[in-house]
């Protein structure tokens, strides 16, 4: 795609930015780092719904005992380990995560726990404050920073920054100007929408030895249109489509969402479902017209037409 007009969609439309930090409770040294993300692996195990999934992801850790943080020369130190979004993408993955490790059969199991999502997602709280991350105390860190020595972080990252935190009002680092930049996004970011429409749900039918594929997706048509669909009147069971394999049909809205969270307690026993949600798309609610609009031949790169304009040429001939 480098060199169309689709050059950097993909991570325009679908990546997002969170901040990684260890903040350590008793001196004043601060590890951090941003990284780009495509999509958010939330846990399904012990969480009830999306909601407190979010919270499990975004909270924090205490670091202590045989688990402190190496702070370079203060050496190991009590700190708080957590995660924090930046910026959320216009159309958002989130990955459920149905399978996992069982330490007692050794074993990989699928999680058919009930798990609930909504069709209107709101992430505000999720978002870091622009102020908090410039200020001393904050997940962001104070003015007049210098590099410190050594240090607990590591791996690969777009931007990571060991430092000792000083107070001098009148000197700010080159860490400090990238701070800010930061800061001014994450200023956009919650300045912008971040209420999510629900647009498609994936689904694994089966359990951790195999099982089938499939989708409920909610297209633009003319029973749902993306640019009112907060004030809409049209039937919600006009509005999903299943699509199986190339069987393509109109489902009512309680098998696209209800039925995919998995299995849920009836009269003591286990609904014995084995089809549930492992994937979720959202679309950022202020962008959701521009981006489910129909797709005019303008819109499509002039190469392109070309190219399938002699491809299609080249079967009628042979």
């Amino acid at each position: 795609m480098k060199g169309t007009v689709a050059d950097g969609y993909t991570k325009k439309i679908f990546s997002g930015e969170v901040l990684s930090y260890i903040r350590c409770i008793n001196v004043l040294y601060d590890s951090k780092r941003t990284e780009d993300f495509y999509d958010i692996q939330l846990d399904v195990k012990g969480c009830r719904n999306i909601y407190e999934s979010f919270d499990k992801y975004t909270s924090i850790e205490v670091l202590n005992g045989d688990n402190q943080y190496d702070a370079g020369i203060h050496g190991k130190q009590d700190a708080q380990k957590g995660v924090i979004f930046l910026t959320f993408p216009p159309v958002l993955t989130i990955h459920l995560k149905r399978f996992d490790f069982d330490f007692q059969t050794m074993g990989f199991t699928k999680i058919h726990d009930y798990f609930e999502f909504p069709q209107r997602l709101v992430l505000d709280k999720y978002i870091a404050h622009p102020d908090s991350l410039l200020l001393n105390g904050g997940v962001g860190l104070g003015r007049g920073r210098e590099r410190g020595e050594g240090g607990g972080g590591g791996g690969d990252n777009k931007e990571e920054v060991d430092f000792l935190r000083e107070r001098k009002e009148d000197f700010i680092t080159e860490e400090e100007e990238e701070q800010q930049q930061h800061a001014a996004a994450a200023s956009s970011s919650s300045s912008a929408s971040n209420v999510y429409i629900l647009h498609s749900v994936l689904v694994h039918q089966g359990d951790v030895g195999g099982g089938h594929y499939y989708a409920y997706i909610r297209p633009t048509t003319k029973h749902f249109d993306y640019s009112s669909s907060s004030s809409s009147s049209t039937s919600k069971d006009m509005q999903w489509f299943r699509f199986n394999d190339e069987v393509v049909h109109q489902v009512k809205e309680r098998e696209a969402i209800h039925q995919c969270y998995g299995r849920r307690v009836v009269e003591q026993e286990y609904y014995k479902g084995l089809s549930s949600a492992y994937m979720l798309v959202y679309i950022r609610e202020s962008e959701a017209k521009e981006l489910m609009r129909p797709i005019e031949e303008k819109d499509i790169p002039r190469d392109l037409v070309v190219r399938l304009d002699t491809e299609m040429r080249g079967e009628l001939v042979s």
